[in-house]
């Protein structure tokens, strides 16, 4: 999927119990033209912390924001 990805774009993957792709980071590492964040969500109940994984992805907003 990121071969099809205009520059300058950020990637955001949403984890529970898991690690990071180390294969998508190293990914768009490779092109130097975006950015790769990653969140290990924490959980309330039977769901995952929104608070935690809205904080990630304002984040990466602002990333995109200082990319273009």
């Amino acid at each position: 999927m990121f071969h099809f990805m205009p520059f300058q774009s950020v990637v955001v993957e949403i984890h529970h119990g898991t690690n990071a792709n180390w294969n998508s980071k190293n990914f768009v590492k490779h092109i130097n033209e975006g950015k790769y964040m990653t969140i290990n969500a924490s959980m309330q109940g039977k769901a995952i912390d929104k608070e935690q994984v809205w904080r990630v992805l304002k984040e990466a907003i602002e990333a995109w924001h200082a990319l273009v």
